[in-house]
């Protein structure tokens, strides 16, 4: 289990969603390559940290 409640990993996962459906190569790099597989909180993890560096 990740430690979030049912709720927070809900949020999580739309947040990703919307951050993929609105920035394509976001999206392309959410897909991963091979086996490397980045699930919704690291997108939504790097996306926040991208943030905060621009």
């Amino acid at each position: 289990m990740n430690g979030y409640s049912i709720e927070d990993s809900h949020r999580i996962q739309q947040r990703a969603a919307q951050y993929r459906q609105r920035y394509p190569q976001f999206a392309n790099w959410a897909k991963g390559r091979g086996v490397i597989e980045h699930t919704d909180l690291t997108q939504v993890r790097v996306f926040d940290l991208c943030q905060e560096l621009v």
